[in-house]
């Protein structure tokens, strides 16, 4: 069971640390009453949508032996106009590189 321990600093400042002791910086939008210095919780699920879907992306394509120089994935979200701004609309984009089979 993966546990995160999450941590008030000040404003809408938050601190997330994880069991290996990682941590990553949330906070609100200077318009919103934060200072503006870290992600943004709505933005962490983007985030960590793209990190699991790379994840699987280049496992599947290292067991099919492809040669992939790089991997970049774009994760956009529309959010509602109004609380608690649930994602309407998420899209992923793969930008894939590599090397031809010979």
């Amino acid at each position: 069971m993966a546990e995160i321990r999450t941590k008030w600093v000040d404003n809408l400042q938050f601190i997330a640390i994880d069991a290996e002791n990682h941590s990553l910086v949330m906070d609100g939008s200077l318009e919103a009453g934060g200072q503006g210095t870290g992600f943004r919780p709505a933005q962490l699920l983007l985030v960590g949508l793209a990190g699991c879907t790379g994840m699987d992306v280049i496992s599947i394509l290292r067991k099919k032996r492809q040669q992939v120089t790089s991997l970049e994935l774009v994760v956009s979200g529309e959010q509602a106009v109004e609380p608690p701004w649930a994602y309407q609309n998420i899209s992923v984009e793969y930008i894939i590189k590599g090397k031809k089979h010979r």
